[in-house]
């Protein structure tokens, strides 16, 4: 049987470094065990855009630092919303980053 791959898909390297690594290895041990296989990649052009918000015409907010996915057998990404978050800690989630545009 093939191991379980999980995709954690970042907005950016930055971005990324605002996760907290630990509590995500936590998170996917709890429910998949240890049998399952990590893979960064960032977002694509279609991700980052749905991630980021324009506000005041100047600032880019970022709303959503990283997905994170199941790849199927066939391929496909599934993404885990209910596993993204119990990796942010209470409060983070609304938090939004902004950076310059």
């Amino acid at each position: 049987m093939k191991k379980l791959e999980i995709v954690v898909v970042f907005h950016s390297e930055k971005m990324l470094q605002t996760l907290d690594l630990n509590l995500l290895i936590q998170v996917l041990m709890t429910v998949y065990g240890h049998d399952l296989t990590l893979r960064f990649r960032p977002m694509s052009k279609c991700e980052r855009e749905s991630a980021e918000e324009l506000a005041d015409g100047i600032v880019t907010t970022v709303r959503r630092r990283f997905l994170l996915k199941e790849l199927q057998p066939d391929g496909q990404e599934v993404r885990r919303e209910d596993l993204e978050r119990r990796m942010v800690p209470e409060g983070r989630d609304r938090a939004p980053f902004a950076r310059r545009s």
